[in-house]
């Protein structure tokens, strides 16, 4: 009886740990003063960049997160002009999770050139390539500590205060179109606080015992 009642305690206790938690996605185009792309958040796109100009509802919320970029990208691209003649174009993507808005872990991954890629930890600060063509490039770029910090600030910053303000605005992302969209959205609306949920399930599982889960 104890086993079992300590064996569904873990399994809610698990599934707490999902709540509350997005994914984030996000791809760029960076270039010389002309950087684009977009991110989205479990699947749904919310933010739009574009160098030139602000786009849609949540890049006017996220004002900070859009100059953060900006000044980032300038950073990359002056990098890179130290290296390479002419506008080369690079690839980055960033895959992020975050819990009620904070920051759990993510990955940068940069692509010099459409060749070679390296990668960017923000959580440990650390950098790693995947190829050796591009260790000569991720080196200068490692050396950078202003970049790096930026590339940090960013993902643990600017992205989740991002998130955060949408959240309370009610920007995100597009509206359902249809009864089951409506239906999904519904049942995601309502979120309880998952330390507040969590403190109650350990409470019932250290005094309902076997009797709690019958």
């Amino acid at each position: 009886m104890r086993a079992t009642t300590t064996l569904k305690c873990l399994v809610l206790l698990m599934y707490l740990g999902t709540v509350g938690t997005d994914s984030l996605s996000c791809n760029f185009t960076v270039m010389y003063r002309a950087s684009s792309g977009q991110c989205s958040v479990d699947g749904k796109s919310f933010f739009h960049f574009d160098y030139e100009k602000q786009k849609g509802n949540a890049t006017e919320v996220c004002a900070d997160l859009r100059q953060s970029l900006k000044d980032t990208f300038d950073k990359m691209t002056n990098l890179e002009s130290e290296q390479f003649k002419g506008n080369h174009p690079l690839q980055v993507t960033i895959q992020s999770q975050y819990n009620q808005g904070e920051f759990k872990d993510g990955l940068w991954t940069l692509i010099v050139d459409e060749q070679y890629s390296f990668y960017f930890y923000p959580k440990n600060m650390t950098w790693r390539e995947s190829h050796p063509g591009a260790n000569r490039t991720m080196s200068q770029w490692e050396n950078d500590k202003e970049l790096s910090q930026n590339l940090r600030t960013l993902s643990r910053g600017d992205f989740s205060h991002c998130l955060k303000k949408l959240t309370h605005s009610k920007e995100m992302p597009a509206l359902p179109t249809t009864t089951a969209d409506v239906e999904k959205t519904s049942s995601k609306a309502y979120k309880l606080n998952p330390s507040v949920v969590l403190r109650v399930i350990m409470l019932i599982c250290m005094f309902a015992g076997g009797n709690a889960f019958q």
